[in-house]
Formats: C-alpha cells, sequence, structure tokens
C-alpha cells in the first residue's frame, strides 16, 4: 500500500439503510469524520485514513475498540479486522457488502441479543504462590534446603535447575487455575474462549460471549467467584465490548 494515498478505514457493520455519522474519535484522531458506506441494509462504518499499514499499538487498537463501542450503543455489529482499508468507496459496496451480504446477514441474526464480556484474573502475592509451589512439592523443598546455606558463587547451575523446576511447577499451576476459573463462567455463555496469557501472575484472560437475558446471572456468577478468591486473586471484568473474539471480517482485496 502507498502512503500517499487516501482511502476509508472500516471499524465494524451494522445494519443500516441511512447514511449516518457518529461522534466519535477514529484512527486519524479528533476531526475526523466517523460515517457509513451503505448498499441494500448493510453499511460500513469507516472514516477517511491514509492507506498506511498501523502499527498495532495499544493506542491504535483502542481507537478501533472505542469507535465500535460508540456504535454497538445503538446497533448490532460486526468488527473489521485491524488495519482494514479500502483504496476508495465503491472498493467497499462492489468487493465487501454485495459478494459477502448472506453471509454478513447469518451473522448479524446470530449476533442478535449478545453481547462479548472479558474476564481477566491474575495472582495477587507472587511471593505467596512461589512459596506454595515449594511446600507442596517435596523434591523442590529438599532442593532448596540444600542450596540455601550455599554463598552466591556456589551451586549456580542447582540454582539455575531449581528455577527452571519452579517455572514449570508455576505454569502447571497457573494451567490449573485457569481451567477451574474458566468453567466457572463457560456453562453461562453461549461460546468461550480462553486468550493468550502474559506474564507468571495471568491466571486467566477468558472471552465470553454472553446472550442478554442471562446476563444478570453471569455478572453474578463473577461477583461470586471474585469474592471467593478475593484473599488470593485480582479479577477485571469488562463489558458488553466489540465481539472481536468471535467475530472478525477480514477482507482480501484482490
Amino acid at each position: 500500500m502507498t502512503e500517499n494515498k487516501f482511502g476509508q478505514y472500516m471499524y465494524c457493520l451494522i445494519r443500516s439503510d441511512v447514511d449516518l455519522t457518529f461522534d466519535a474519535v477514529g484512527m486519524s484522531g479528533p476531526g475526523n469524520k466517523i460515517y457509513t458506506v451503505c448498499h441494500d441494509g448493510l453499511a460500513a462504518v469507516v472514516s477517511d485514513s491514509p492507506v498506511i499499514e498501523y502499527e498495532v499499538s495499544r493506542g491504535n487498537l483502542l481507537a478501533q475498540q472505542k469507535v465500535n463501542e460508540h456504535v454497538m450503543k445503538d446497533y448490532v455489529i460486526l468488527p473489521f479486522k485491524f488495519c482494514t482499508i479500502a483504496e476508495r468507496v465503491e472498493d467497499i459496496q462492489k468487493k465487501v457488502l454485495v459478494p459477502r451480504r448472506k453471509q454478513f446477514l447469518d451473522k448479524f441474526e446470530y449476533m442478535v441479543d449478545k453481547s462479548e464480556h472479558g474476564i481477566r484474573v491474575i495472582w495477587k502475592d507472587m511471593n505467596e504462590i512461589f512459596n506454595e509451589l515449594i511446600e507442596e512439592r517435596n523434591d523442590l523443598r529438599r532442593m532448596r534446603d540444600r542450596l540455601a546455606p550455599l554463598p552466591p558463587d556456589r551451586g549456580r547451575d542447582k540454582k539455575i535447575e531449581l528455577g527452571e523446576k519452579v517455572k514449570l511447577a508455576l505454569e502447571g499451576k497457573n494451567a490449573a487455575a485457569e481451567d477451574e476459573l474458566f468453567h466457572f463462567f463457560k456453562p453461562l455463555s453461549v461460546e468461550a474462549k480462553k486468550n493468550k496469557l502474559y506474564g507468571d501472575r495471568m491466571i486467566l484472560n477468558g472471552a465470553f460471549l454472553i446472550q442478554h437475558d442471562v446476563q444478570a446471572a453471569f455478572d453474578e456468577k463473577v461477583e461470586e467467584v471474585s469474592a471467593r478468591y478475593a484473599e488470593r486473586m485480582q479479577f477485571k471484568y469488562v463489558g458488553p465490548t466489540q465481539p472481536s473474539n468471535f467475530v472478525e471480517i477480514v477482507v482480501h482485496w484482490d
């Protein structure tokens, strides 16, 4: 893609025949209008943008997310993959809205009365968790006790070995905790997904597609589980948010 061209950055798809504008800040910053490109009941929410590869940064990802969450206050949305940019309005209509109409309408029907919610959980005190690992494993405890009296310049290889064993034990403990937490919430969801974990402290990074009529029950379950584990774990519950873990429109222009 060439940097001197301007096209349309595509945020999400909605069902509408009306030319709309949205009071949101898009990828190109304040003052750049967010508007729709319509065809036969489908509308792509876009803003004018240079045809470039946007960096996959937290700020850019949040910019797209915030536009989509603004739109979804009033519409069911199908998000586009990050950095989907059309070079012409006609391309949006002829290469996206027309040929994939039935696919999109079916997906809209599926997404009615559903929303995505995210739950992230981390250990509060890693020192406590490491001490637990040592106490739970006789081999680790014996190894630690043998190495503890040694001066810093001795037993280096064994200390590295102990560290590697503790790391493996932590991975196992985290995986077991992830499964336990995930299965508290999964039965209340239409779909559920485990996302990548970041760092040793994170136990769960889950996305859950929730039917609106069980939203209250899901909220209560989150409150119940977070209270049960409050001394050891910290919960972050967000939603509704753009359903990008369960819907992502990928466009191949060629």
